[in-house]
């Protein structure tokens, strides 16, 4: 059946109003979204106390984030310094604030900004935000990078550890013993800011034979206050030497799959139910479906076969009868700092 006239016109004059309210909304988004990539310029002059030239030098901008790498933050932007010390970090505007680095280039330690412009500090975790939603040139002025001190020491075997700031706890740079004809011996870098600091040891690596401890073989469990501590002063360098280290409990086992056959290159880890210990993950699986769970601290864990990735079968707790779906059915395992625990053989339940 064939519309009437009116009822055509109606129709069209709906359209029309519809399309021209379609053309509003349009600039309007349009003209906020323009608006909200409004650049704001930071800029400002890199100096180093000591009279060098700022070579390689570098301004970096952190914006906050729920699982960022470099404590709650993420990357945002960067600027290279020029040769006269001279930056300008383009950023775009109507955004959340960000935390900005400086670095000198030459292998010192990174430094953040503060509320007081002639202080800095050697954490984001301490720095202050740096509102960018205005846009336009928000201009910093002179920023001197101190000299710094230095630390360096050994260790006795070769492990990951980093730096603490021993106030704030904040990281402040980390480090990797690599080998010598003395030993195993690591450094920080130049840059330490004068302050009081202490060191941390197998918290980030999931093969280390270590416990999570601070300097002075103290478990990272009993807190950062029981840690021993060293201070550094500004151009002085600074010789820890690390006698002895904690070494960790070890799980060990066989995982196979629902069929019985090794789960070759899988994993295995150790969460610590109350969440001080870090997360330790096996070193993969062998062709027999061996694994170990090296550097595990006195206390009780829950086990998760990790059957994820490439690896067919998902992921799996450690139940009184074996390997279970439910996180809820998981029970705990203890083992002592030094100690071996056996698993036994681990066998993925069928989905």
């Amino acid at each position: 059946m064939t519309p009437s006239l009116p009822c055509r016109r109606r129709t069209r004059r709906i359209a029309a109003a519809v399309a021209g309210l379609a053309v509003v909304l349009g600039t309007a988004v349009t003209a906020t979204a323009l608006a909200n990539r409004t650049p704001t310029f930071i800029t400002g002059t890199i100096v180093l106390a000591d009279g060098s030239a700022p070579t390689r030098a570098q301004v970096t901008a952190y914006k906050p984030a729920r699982y960022g790498y470099l404590d709650g933050y993420t990357y945002r932007d960067s600027a290279q310094v020029e040769a006269d010390g001279s930056f300008s970090l383009q950023l775009t505007a109507g955004s959340a604030p960000v935390r900005l680095e400086f670095s000198s280039g030459r292998g010192m330690i990174a430094y953040y900004a503060s509320a007081d412009p002639d202080h800095l500090v050697s954490t984001i975790r301490l720095g202050d935000d740096v509102d960018i939603s205005g846009g336009g040139t928000l201009d910093l002025g002179t920023i001197t990078l101190p000299v710094g001190g230095t630390v360096k020491g050994s260790i006795p075997g070769r492990t990951s550890g980093q730096i603490l700031d021993a106030g704030s706890g904040g990281p402040v740079r980390g480090f990797y013993a690599r080998g010598s004809s003395s030993g195993p011996v690591w450094s920080s870098g130049k840059g330490l800011l004068a302050g009081t600091y202490t060191l941390e040891f197998g918290a980030d690596s999931a093969f280390t034979p270590y416990i999570h401890q601070y300097l002075g073989g103290v478990p990272a469990t009993k807190g950062l206050g029981a840690a021993q501590t060293f201070g550094v002063e500004d151009s002085m360098e600074t010789r820890r030497d690390i006698t002895r280290l904690i070494s960790g409990g070890v799980m060990s086992g066989r995982l196979l799959d629902s069929r019985g056959r090794a789960m070759a290159g899988c994993t295995v880890r150790a969460y610590d139910p109350e969440g001080v210990d870090p997360t330790r993950e096996s070193t993969p699986a062998t062709r027999t479906g061996a694994f170990r769970i090296p550097g595990l601290a006195t206390g009780r864990y829950v086990v998760a076969a990790n059957g994820g990735g490439t690896c067919a079968g998902g992921e799996a707790f450690l139940g009184r009868d074996g390997l279970v779906r439910k996180r809820s059915q998981a029970i705990t395992v203890r083992i002592a700092t030094g100690g071996n625990r056996s698993l036994g053989v681990l066998r993925m339940p069928r989905r």
